[in-house]
């Protein structure tokens, strides 16, 4: 009995520090790679330093193009992406293509992507992040280099993106 309640109540802190969906903090211990190979070739797309301050805030978006939530997710966050550097607002967009570079290619053009997308055939960022595995996953850092906010799976609402970026950004 004691072991059923001690599960629940675990269950129940994790939940309340995890989910729905996302987490938030200001996590800065996690050392990233200083760049990733670009999904097109050429030079490597630079990912942010954490703990360090940033010309602008980042949002990380992490995807495969056999990942199903990817194939609504990523169009959305191409458009939103355009849509705020339009609109002026400072903050950078990059892909990781988990495990699928000539497919993960084909999937961003198709999606409309035109931010910088590296490919990350190891899994080391998320890994470096301490993040559960699984596809898609958005973390939005802010220009101090911390982890704002870190959404687990799909960020398809447009009020999600901005709400996080506006976060980011107001700092």
């Amino acid at each position: 009995m004691f072991a059923f309640v001690g599960c629940v109540l675990a269950g129940l802190l994790a939940f309340g520090l995890f989910g729905p969906g996302g987490a938030s903090g200001s996590k800065t211990d996690a050392k990233l790679p200083a760049s990733l190979p670009s999904i097109e070739g050429g030079g490597p797309v630079v990912l942010p330093k954490l703990g360090t301050h940033q010309p602008e805030p980042v949002v990380i978006t992490f995807f495969a193009s056999w990942c199903g939530p990817c194939e609504s997710e990523m169009p959305a966050l191409a458009r939103f992406a355009r849509t705020e550097a339009s609109n002026g607002v400072k903050v950078r967009f990059i892909g990781v293509d988990e495990n699928d570079p000539s497919g993960g290619l084909a999937f961003t053009r198709r999606s409309g992507v035109d931010f910088p997308v590296g490919t990350d055939l190891d899994g080391v960022v998320l890994e470096d992040l301490d993040a559960v595995p699984g596809l898609p996953q958005t973390i939005f850092i802010n220009d101090k280099g911390a982890i704002v906010f870190h959404q687990f799976g799909s960020v398809t609402s447009g009020s999600v993106l901005q709400t996080w970026v506006r976060r980011i950004t107001s700092t």
